[in-house]
Order: C-alpha cells, then structure tokens, then sequence
C-alpha cells in the first residue's frame, strides 16, 4: 500500500453515543445503513455503500467459521484466534493507510453501522467495545495487526500473544498505545530478545511489559528522549530475564 497514493477512507460516526443508545434499544441488531446518511471524513476517496456490505460479509462469514449464528449467540471459545484472524481481514479489506485509520470515528462507524452483531457476539454490551477511542473493537484490531506486520517474524510473535499480553502493550494508561511507542517497544524486545533461549519468549515479554508500564507510572512519557526510554526499556528486560530464570 502507497501511503502517498491510496486516498480511501470510510464515513465517520458524529455522535456514538447516540447511536450507541439506539444499538442497545434494538438489541444491537444489524441494519443496513442508508446511502445517505454515510458522512465522510473530510478529505479522500470514500467507499461506497456496496463495499460496506461487501465488507460486513467477509467478516460475518469469518464469524460463522467460529460459532456466529445470529444475535443472540455468543463467542465462547477460541477467541484470540478469532480476533487474529479479523485484525488480518479487516487490516487488508479496508485497505488505508495509517493517517486514515487514525480518524478513529471510522472504526466507531464500523462498530455501530457494519458489525454491531458481531461485535455484540464477541464482547457483549461492553460499551466501550463499540466507542473508546483506545478500546474499540475494529480499531484496535487494525492496529495491531498493523504494528506486528512488519514480517514474518514479528507476525509470528503476534500469534502467541493473549488478548491479555497484548493489552499490556496497547492499553494501558501510561503507554496509551502511543505508535511510536509500541513500534519501538517491539524493536527494544526483538534486540534484546535474539539470544534468549532459556525463557518463554512470551512470558518475558509480559512481565517486561509490565514493568516497563509500572515504571512509567512514575515519569511522564513525553518528557523522556528515545534514548532514555529505550534504558529504561533494557533495565526492564534485564529485571524481568533475572525473576524468571
């Protein structure tokens, strides 16, 4: 994809909290959305109606592959490979670049207008599923995916994280899923990481993780350099190589 090139973007929901009422009113039924209530972002080349659906069905006929029947039922099992396989599919479906993913009402309208089902079925009326702008489901999902798909290595990693572990990168309040942070987060870990054969990769990138986190807590984020974090980082893994050996 040609950042410079590609000028997709999808329309954008102004009030999700409205709309979010209206969901839990009609048991968060799908509807199909009108032609002529999708507002546009702003700037770009928005899709059509047509490729809406076209993306509502690939991601309910990956639903159907693990349990999804209609509203009333639920993701129980196998939810982390669920949720990888979507962030690969919604990642390569909506096919837009980074600076647009960024306008984050795109996924709101996504969550509320294309898949509320879906998302009911994997989360229940977890509100923020369908509204937080770190938390929400499509959102979140193309992120990651996003983050991790730099090759086949750091894809790979991806795959042996929990939704827990990945949370611990994403979520929390004091790395607020910052990219650049996560980006460098997975470049510190793959460094210092290479020659490390005695450790589950995963659980040490946990509880480095969550040191790191916990460290943070103490500083402000933006008043430390590259360099500075990235000490911070190392001192981290180093802790947390020690505890688990």
């Amino acid at each position: 994809m040609e950042e410079e090139l590609n000028m997709r973007v999808f329309p954008v929901i102004e009030d999700s909290d409205f709309e979010y009422a209206k969901l839990v009113e009609n048991h968060f039924a799908f509807e199909i959305p009108k032609e002529n209530q999708l507002v546009p972002p702003g700037m770009g080349e928005m899709v059509d109606h047509s490729e809406l659906m076209e993306l509502r069905n690939k991601i309910v006929e990956l639903a159907v592959k693990y349990g999804f029947r209609d509203i009333d039922t639920k993701l129980t099992k196998n939810k982390n490979d669920f949720d990888r396989e979507f962030s690969i599919l919604i990642y390569n479906e909506m096919n837009i670049t980074a600076s647009v993913a960024a306008t984050i009402q795109s996924f709101l309208f996504i969550n509320l207008k294309v898949i509320p089902d879906i998302i009911y079925w994997r989360w229940g009326d977890i509100k923020e599923r369908f509204t937080s702008l770190r938390r929400n489901f499509s959102g979140t999902q193309w992120w990651r995916y996003y983050l991790f798909a730099g090759n086949q290595e750091e894809e790979n990693f991806y795959k042996k994280l929990t939704e827990s572990d990945i949370s611990e990168l994403f979520e929390r309040p004091n790395t607020r899923g910052y990219e650049d942070n996560s980006k460098n987060i997975l470049i510190w870990f793959k460094a210092l990481n290479k020659d490390n054969v005695d450790i589950n990769s995963r659980d040490l990138f946990r509880a480095t993780i969550k040191k790191y986190n916990s460290e943070l807590a103490y500083r402000n984020y933006f008043s430390l350099g590259y360099d500075a974090r990235e000490s911070l980082f190392k001192d981290c893994y180093n802790e947390a190589s020690y505890e688990l050996r």
